[in-house]
């Protein structure tokens, strides 16, 4: 088949189709519009993926991404799956469900009443590395809960940065706890406090030094904070009440 096809329509779907007519030949125009407007509809589709041609994109049913999707204009769909990577220059509108296997770049990402972000199915000990280049607000009462662990102090502990803090309602002498740095990064924190009133506790680096010591309760400097900094543990804050 060999004709010129027709430019990108303003919007593909405001062109009808004719059905070829059996019998007619691949000039006739029962064939020759139906294909140019379908691939007016395919080449429309193909520069507003690319950012030839921007264009706002509504989906309301499921999109299902098996590569790499990048758009630059707005997003609204009812729900996206994806094993590939997205990256929008533009604003993302999710009103059900969003799986992403791969790495996903958004402008603006705005959540609707009643809806979370889950990574529940992470298996890692830790979520991976985010960022964010501007605040994070929450509204009504949204906010980021810190897991906090109350328990005895014992000899020969292991703490991690998963928990903020560890609160110990009692120690035995020579009470120690050692960070495990598994899967830490660099920032992480941990606070500690002692409410034992006769014992210390001993806060060691994953190599064993001691880093912070955290009296008891009828003492000072009973509460203190680490940070990994550089990959090194760190005492930054120490606090007597």
């Amino acid at each position: 088949m060999s004709h010129a096809l027709s430019p990108t329509p303003a919007n593909p779907a405001s062109t009808a189709v004719t059905v070829p007519d059996p019998g007619d030949n691949r000039t006739a125009a029962s064939v020759v519009t139906p294909m140019n407007s379908i691939w007016s509809g395919v080449l429309w589709l193909y520069q507003v993926l690319t950012g030839a041609q921007p264009a706002n994109i509504t989906i309301n049913g499921s999109a299902n991404v098996l590569a790499d999707t990048y758009i630059n204009g707005q997003l609204n769909s009812g729900k996206i799956v994806s094993t590939g990577n997205i990256s929008g220059g533009g604003d993302f509108n999710v009103p059900g469900n969003g799986s992403i296997a791969g790495h996903a770049t958004v402008g603006t990402l705005d959540i609707t009443s009643g809806g979370y972000l889950d990574a529940s199915a992470c298996t890692d000990a830790y979520m991976p590395q985010t960022s964010f280049f501007g605040p994070v607000s929450f509204g009504g009462t949204g906010r980021v809960v810190s897991k906090v662990s109350s328990l005895a102090a014992t000899i020969g502990m292991t703490v991690t940065p998963r928990t903020y803090s560890y609160v110990y309602t009692s120690a035995v002498a020579g009470s120690t706890a050692t960070i495990d740095d598994t899967g830490a990064q660099d920032g992480d924190q941990i606070w500690f406090t002692n409410e034992d009133t006769a014992h210390s506790v001993l806060v060691k680096r994953p190599d064993g030094t001691t880093i912070s010591i955290l009296q008891s309760a009828t003492s000072f400097n009973r509460s203190a904070q680490v940070v990994r900094i550089s990959g090194v543990w760190k005492q930054v804050m120490r606090i007597a009440f």
